[in-house]
């Protein structure tokens, strides 16, 4: 979600130049970047790439991986935990049911949105004008 200037210096309590030389800074290392409009920020590239290694890697993904693997065994199909991200959808986790032929994504593994189940279900979710804007 992108933010303002004044939105970074209300959530952070600095001073508006140090906010500004930081949010700078962050944009330099392409953890934020400026909308087109150039009034407000946005996680970069790197910052979500960590975001996501985080979310793929960490500790809680036993938990979360037991409720597509009890999906699995009591429908005989695979499972996918996915996200959206811009026109891609992310595997955030997957379940392989015991089927000769299979495709095999890994964790953090990408395809276009529209080339698959989850991403056409995530896309018809959004908001008409939202998933204009990214198809």
């Amino acid at each position: 979600m992108a933010r303002t200037l004044s939105d970074l210096v209300a959530a952070t309590g600095l001073a508006k130049p140090t906010v500004h030389c930081i949010a700078h800074l962050l944009e330099d290392a392409g953890l934020l970047v400026r909308e087109p409009d150039g009034k407000r920020y946005a996680p970069g590239p790197r910052l979500s790439a960590l975001a996501l290694q985080v979310l793929v890697g960490s500790h809680w993904n036993a938990p979360r991986h037991a409720i597509p693997q009890s999906l699995v065994q009591r429908l005989g199909e695979t499972c996918n935990l996915t996200m959206l991200d811009g026109a891609q959808v992310v595997y955030m986790d997957r379940v392989q049911a015991q089927w000769p032929l299979r495709l095999s994504f890994q964790p953090g593994s990408r395809v276009p949105a529209h080339a698959s189940a989850s991403g056409k279900l995530l896309l018809a979710l959004l908001p008409a004008r939202e998933r204009q804007r990214i198809l």
